[in-house]
């Protein structure tokens, strides 16, 4: 699987819109935007090119929108080519791991 690395233009990044999480706390995510104002991006997003030019985040959303919320015109991402059922895997598992999805986006996912 080939890995790459770059900084995209945000306005080429969009969220997936079959992601399991559809709450973001917002109170959160500017906190997130305040550490990374003072610290920087400290992981990649997670992104895989679509078929009309963009890029759509596999993992990393909250970091997406701390980042929008900033200003900042580029993310840093690491670009896989993925199927539809490896997006899935990766979702899901970031989503457990990082905080708990509500029981009705756990069981859409």
């Amino acid at each position: 699987m080939k890995i790459k690395i770059e900084d995209l233009a945000l306005k080429l990044v969009v969220p997936d819109p079959n992601q399991p999480r559809n709450y973001f706390d917002e109170g959160k995510i500017k906190e997130l935007a305040e550490s990374i104002k003072k610290q920087g991006l400290l992981q990649p997003i997670l992104v895989t090119p679509t078929k009309h030019g963009k890029f759509q985040i596999v993992q990393g959303e909250r970091r997406y929108r701390a980042c929008g919320l900033l200003g900042l015109e580029t993310i840093r991402a690491e670009i896989r080519k993925l199927s539809r059922k490896q997006i899935l895997e990766f979702q899901i598992v970031e989503n457990l791991q990082r905080e708990n999805l509500n029981p009705i986006e756990e069981a859409e996912a």
